[in-house]
């Protein structure tokens, strides 16, 4: 792994759980509008358009595939995304 690899790995946040990137997000103003009001458990809890959490969160693809792969339990909660949008889902 190069150098520069290594620098912008160290810069994404930690998540043991999905939920743990629910609250980081909840923690983000810019993020709030993208909040879905409501959603308990397993809900979708947040859908951010792409282009929008590029600008606000700026992760790649293959960020979010190490975050995603990362979390000790899927079933506790995930991110998942697309071209379109970036989706949160809550804890089963």
């Amino acid at each position: 792994m190069k150098f520069k690899e290594y620098l912008k790995e160290a810069r994404l946040p930690i998540f043991d759980i999905g939920t743990d990137i629910i609250m980081y997000f909840d923690n983000i103003k810019e993020l709030k509008k993208y909040k879905v009001k409501n959603a308990e458990y397993d809900d979708v809890h947040y859908t951010v358009p792409r282009k929008a959490f590029d600008k606000i969160i700026g992760w790649s693809d293959k960020d979010m595939q190490k975050i995603s792969d990362d979390l000790e339990n899927h079933y506790e909660g995930d991110i998942q995304w697309d071209k379109k949008e970036v989706t949160l889902f809550g804890a089963a």
